[in-house]
This record gives structure tokens, sequence and C-alpha cells, in this order.
């Protein structure tokens, strides 16, 4: 299994963490309900279950030592953001070995994923963002431009959906049988959400989400027939943390409608 540094650490010091807590306050027991023992909780191949055990022990560190941080010189509050911080790093590749894939990490890369799952509520998107985030890794930085476009696509999409629903032109071309273009959609997102409804039950939408739109929007028209000439993988590490705040932002917008 090909493995990064950083991974490998994150993986040795949640390991250490969970085993020194199991060890002196938790219920040994409760390893084997994970199909764990001490010796296969260091094998990386089950990653998987030893994150669902470490979010078991989070989640019981944090509320049952809550009111009581330290005990016997156990510091519980701190060791849990240790553990939370190896958890948090080692999360996205649980997800790839479950789908079969190994890890895969490269160096050149910035991040360990471009679009944080958190950001949206709905489920239906899972598969959608760990793809995405597989073609980073994978450094298919075409294929991760593609997918990131088409989902702030059918955000706008769904947005316009929900507001609109049966002024169904707002959103879906009937003649073609098929949603509205990229295009259409931002012009009439930006309608929306200056009408008064809008802005009673949702709020304001600031610019530079607005912008961030339009930004994809001319660079995909602009290189419509040179796509892979694009600087792909600049392109969105640069605006990383704008994407995943454009998310957010949506995820926002569909709940108050």
């Amino acid at each position: 299994m090909k493995i990064d540094f950083k991974i490998n650490k994150a993986f040795s010091k949640l390991v250490y963490e969970l085993l020194q807590f199991k060890n002196r306050f938790y219920n040994p027991a409760k390893l084997k309900t994970f199909g764990l023992n001490d010796e296969t909780i260091n094998d990386k191949e089950n990653l998987p279950m030893i994150l669902e055990y470490a979010k078991t022990v989070l989640e019981y560190m944090r509320k049952i030592y809550r009111a009581h941080d330290i005990y016997e010189g156990y510091h519980f509050l701190e060791h849990a953001d240790v553990m939370q911080e190896q958890f948090d790093i080692l999360e996205p590749f649980s997800k790839r070995i479950i789908q079969g894939k190994d890890f895969n990490y490269s160096e050149e890369l910035k991040f360990v994923e471009i679009i944080e799952e958190k950001n949206i509520s709905d489920k239906i998107y899972e598969e959608v963002i760990a793809e995405i985030n597989g073609t980073y890794n994978d450094q298919y930085f075409a294929s991760m431009y593609i997918m990131v476009r088409k989902l702030l696509e059918n955000l706008i999409y769904e947005c316009l959906k929900k507001y609109y629903s049966t002024d169904v032109d707002k959103y879906y071309n009937t003649a073609k049988d098929q949603h509205q273009g990229f295009g259409i959609l931002i012009d009439n997102f930006n309608i929306m959400i200056t009408e008064t409804k809008f802005k009673t039950d949702v709020g304001d939408v600031e610019q530079r989400f607005i912008d961030l739109l339009k930004e994809f929007q001319e660079k995909g028209n602009k290189h419509a027939h040179s796509l892979f000439d694009l600087p792909h993988q600049d392109l969105i590490e640069e605006r990383k943390d704008k994407i995943n705040n454009l998310i957010k932002k949506f995820d926002w917008i569909l709940q108050k409608l």
C-alpha cells in the first residue's frame, strides 16, 4: 500500500492515542465490536473500522469527561482534540479503501481533499464529493474540474427548482427535456437572489459568490475547445476555500427555502 509520510504519521498517532485511552479508561471489549484487537488496529487496511471505533471513543470522551477534563494526569479533551485532528486527516482515505482503492497521496498536491463533505448536508452528494476528491488525488485534474463545475451547476439548479417550483422554465428546458445551461442557471440565480421574497425568506447573498460562479462559467466557455489546456490543478487549488464556502452557501440557501 502506497502511503504518504503525513498520512502514515497521522495513522500511527491516532492508533497510539486510541490504545492509550483504551488501556487506561475504556472497556477493552469495545474494540472487538468493530472487528479489531490490539494487533489488527495497527493494520492500515482496517482504517474504515478503526475510524468508526475512533468516532465512538471521541463521542464517549466528550460526553463523559466534558466536566472532568483532567483525571489521573490525563487531559481528556486535549487528547480528544489530538485524536480528532488525526481523524480528519485520515477520513478521506478511508472512503477510498471502501471503494476498493489504495492510499495514493502525492506530495505534489497541496491538499488531502478539494471538496469538504461536511459543507453539504444532503447525503445524495457523498459519492460525487468522494469522486471529485478521488480524481484530485489520482491527479486527473481535467475530470476534477468538470465534476466541480457540474456540482456547482447542480446546486444552482436545486436552488432554483426549490424556489420557483412550478415556474419550470427558470431551471428546466422543456423543449430539450434537460436542465437549463450553466449560463442561464447563473443568470436566473442572480435574478432570484434580488427578489423581495428571497431576501425575506433567505437573506442576502454576497457578490463574491456570484463572481466565483461567473468565473467558472467564463473560463469554461472561453476554453470550451481547449479544455485540456486549462491549468485545472492550480485553478481549483487556488480557489479551494472559495469553492467550499460557495457550496456551504448553497446548502444554507436550500435549507432556508
